[in-house]
């Protein structure tokens, strides 16, 4: 099932929110996709690409030729057998061994992890001195199903000074001619790299997210890690657009509103404090009714009085009013209205009680004649009064307009200016005067002092309102200016929680699948780790793929001692390079790696002899599988193969003067110092002098390599440590200690060496000691085939087991 079959399974069995499921799934078909689904539109699937964990043709390699490239001049081949085995590539150093690796590595990557970042000091000393023309790498590989070799090949031009500066072709046989990229490789190449240099070996398990990177490609994790990358960049996307309105309002908005004494900055303050934002009030409070104190401002900067028109013409109707009832008051007028008013009581009590004595001078008289009289008489009286009574209304109605003009001043609230001198004269022009006669005087005079001081207020509010606004009008307008884009970052934050519920849902359907495709592999590295990790302290318990972006790693969980540690802080290099190793085989031996070569270069170095022989036995069981070269000069690798009886082969790479390199097939140290011996025998065109000390050289080096072999092969297999097996050869500086060491258990028997070797073997074998020691230094005449031989007989004892 593909990955994202996979995922929207799993989005089904969680039962996420539609507007999530939709998103996941878009993430997936790319940044185009998330974008339109943030829109509300509908996006259609599209076709799910090829897995590509998905096995390929298998592909052995049959050689490696290269010309004029580092240490090799002349064209020099490696041939293979394109088939599953161990081949162990030897030769000392500079003897060109790495250049058929580095020729290799360049021509299938296209660089070299040796000069890889590094100076171009490094770069520049690819071409060789002794052939700088004509360089070229050719490598031969036998293809599953394709009939004749594949050749891949990479030649240079003689100016050409960058090694990077020729293509790689790539061709079946008979087929067109294309490049790696044309027969399948180029990908396969980069996942599951099959070739592992020994600078590499050194840093690939201190790159952890590099180290990620490859696996996630490899478990076919890719299109997730991408569908990641894409919410996250449209969260980061809109993130930003947030965190830029945010930095405006710090920025530019706060110090304005801080800036400036306002109630309205302080009010804007408050809508924009905390997450939340109220941009509702924050509107209204820019576009509808401005602040009160700024409101008091403006109303005391208009504060209208009455007129001195009004004032004026009010006074005069009091006055004219005062003055017609002031001249109407002791005049007959006057007195017929009193008079009205008390013949009209005596009428009334006449009425009420007919007598005709009077109340008041208790006399007689109020007959009927005087009631006529007196009806007739108040008649009269009160058509005068009316007049009296017309001026007093008139007085009356004068003062209401008085009142009515002097009302409480319209003072607003929280005024920012002080009022109290309009306060004080405004209760002083409201106090109106008892008598009618000082109300105009009052009207005039006060009217006057009070026009003049809501002339000062009004005049100062003024200043101030303007001053106020003109500062308020940039706030304002950078207000109103922001706003928009704070509108638009309120309605990206539920966007921006659905883009984080996706990218954690997402996350955690690629978490479960990656971990059920690295388990196998994890569980393969563990096990080639207990297998190289002898007489370490360092107990692997888990190797996991975790964190994301920036944090992802591939996390070496370990305990050391009991204490639990990240492996890459506490491993020393041999262990690095273990560690290196634990992880390169189960990558490289994926079943869908079309790749069914391993190529390794020097994997021995920093390791203890205990680590060589574990790693000769993971050699032993990836090459069961897959064709395994390992590159190396030293010699403890291939001694563990022959002691530890696994099957290998020997190639040796030797190179002489004028970069001349030469491959030959060879055995185990001891049969090819014979060889070399019974070859310098063998030659006429040498002088006897020359053979005479080369030959017992030879066959000495064949003595003691047989030394060794039984002294690692026994003291190893009695459960001796390594280290004090190497440590004993070391002290066993002479060919009596080496067999006396390897023979007799101790080197402080070598005088009892030739004793014991003529009771077991004669005394003719006995002798072969003593002519190698001297032949060595002065020569040996006697019979030089005879002697390798007889050497070749005592080794062979010395080998095997008494």
């Amino acid at each position: 099932m593909g990955i994202r079959k996979e995922i929207v399974r799993k989005l089904r069995d969680l039962e996420v929110d539609e507007s999530v499921e939709q998103l996941v799934s878009a993430s997936l078909l790319g940044p185009g996709a998330v974008a339109a689904v943030l829109k509300g539109e509908t996006v259609a699937a599209k076709p799910e690409t090829t897995d590509s964990r998905q096995s390929a043709a298998s592909v052995y390699l049959q050689s490696i030729t290269v010309q004029g490239f580092r240490g090799i001049g002349p064209k020099a081949t490696l041939e293979l057998d394109a088939q599953p085995g161990l081949t162990l590539v030897v030769g000392r150093n500079g003897s060109g061994k790495s250049s058929f690796f580095d020729g290799l590595e360049v021509l299938l990557t296209g660089d070299s992890f040796r000069w890889k970042g590094k100076t171009a000091v490094w770069k520049n000393g690819w071409r060789n001195l002794h052939m700088p023309t004509g360089a070229g790498v050719t490598a031969k590989f036998q293809v599953e199903g394709v009939a004749g070799e594949t050749t891949v090949e990479k030649s240079w031009a003689d100016d050409v000074r960058n090694v990077s500066d020729s293509a790689t072709t790539a061709q079946h046989l008979r087929q067109k001619r294309t490049d790696l990229a044309g027969i399948g490789w180029s990908e396969p190449l980069e996942l599951y790299r099959p070739i592992l240099s020994h600078p590499e070996l050194g840093s690939i398990a201190l790159k952890p997210s590099g180290l990620y990177d490859t696996f996630n490609k490899v478990l076919g994790m890719e299109e997730t890690t991408q569908a990641l990358g894409w919410l996250s960049k449209a969260r980061r996307d809109r993130e930003q657009q947030i965190k830029a309105v945010n930095d405006q309002l710090k920025k530019e908005i706060r110090p304005l509103l801080n800036g400036i004494n306002d109630d309205r900055a302080e009010r804007a303050s408050e809508n924009l404090s905390g997450w939340k934002w109220q941009l509702d009030q924050l509107e209204n409070l820019l576009t509808g009714d401005t602040a009160p104190s700024i409101r008091s401002l403006r109303e005391l900067s208009t504060l209208e009085l009455p007129s001195a028109e009004e004032v004026a013409e009010i006074s005069g109707k009091v006055e004219k009013a005062r003055l017609m009832l002031e001249s109407l008051r002791g005049s007959s007028l006057h007195r017929s209205s009193d008079l009205a008013r008390l013949l009209k009581v005596a009428l009334q009590h006449q009425e009420r009680h007919s007598e005709d004595i009077c109340p008041v001078c208790m006399k007689g008289g109020m007959d009927d004649d005087w009631l006529s009289a007196t009806q007739i008489r108040v008649a009269e009286l009160s058509k005068e009064a009316r007049r009296y009574r017309k001026a007093e209304t008139g007085l009356k109605k004068a003062l209401k307009l008085a009142q009515h003009l002097v009302q409480p001043p319209p003072l607003p609230d929280d005024t920012p200016i002080d009022v109290g001198r309009l306060v004080e004269t405004w209760k002083r022009w409201n106090d109106l005067p008892e008598r009618p006669s000082d109300v105009p005087g009052h009207l005039i005079e006060m009217h006057s002092q009070l026009t003049k001081v809501a002339e000062t207020l009004s005049q100062q509010a003024g200043e101030l309102y303007s001053e106020q606004e003109e500062r308020w009008a940039p706030v304002k307008a950078a207000l109103i200016a922001w706003l928009p884009t704070a509108w638009a970052a309120t309605e990206l934050r539920p966007v921006i929680r659905i883009i984080k519920t996706a990218e954690s849902i997402l996350s955690e359907i690629a978490e479960g699948l990656r971990n059920d495709r690295w388990e196998p592999i994890e569980n393969q590295a563990l096990e080639i780790w207990g297998e190289l990790r002898l007489q370490s302290n360092i107990d692997l318990d888990s190797i996991a793929l975790t964190g994301r972006g920036p944090r992802r790693q591939v996390a070496l969980n370990a305990t050391v001692d009991g204490k639990e540690f990240q492996a890459l802080g506490v491993a020393s290099q041999g262990e690095l390079n273990c560690l290196a190793l634990s992880l390169f085989f189960p990558r490289g031996t994926l079943p869908e790696s079309p790749f069914r070569f391993l190529i390794i270069d020097d994997p021995v170095q920093a390791m203890d002899p205990a680590r060589v022989d574990g790693l000769a036995r993971v050699f032993d069981k990836v090459a069961s599988g897959r064709q395994l070269v390992v590159f190396t000069h030293d010699d403890r690798l291939p001694e563990s193969l022959r002691r530890l009886d696994l099957s290998h082969q020997v190639l040796e790479v030797t190179r002489q003067k004028k970069s001349l390199v030469t491959v030959r097939s060879v055995l185990g140290p001891v049969e090819q110092y014979l060889e070399d011996a019974w070859a310098v025998a063998m030659e006429d065109t040498l002088t006897s002098s020359i053979s005479q000390k080369v030959v017992p050289g030879f066959c000495r080096q064949a003595l003691e390599a047989a030394c060794v072999e039984r002294i690692r092969r026994e003291r190893i297999g009695q459960g001796a440590l390594h280290a004090e097996v190497e440590k004993e050869i070391d002290q066993a500086n002479t060919l009596m200690q080496k067999v006396a060491l390897a023979l007799l258990g101790n080197v402080s028997e070598a005088s009892k060496v030739r004793g014991a070797i003529t009771q077991r073997w004669g005394k003719n074998l006995a002798g072969v000691l003593g002519v190698c020691n001297r032949g060595t230094h002065s020569g040996y005449p006697g019979d030089l085939r005879g002697l390798i031989n007889d050497s070749r007989r005592l080794a062979t004892r010395i080998r095997n087991r008494f």
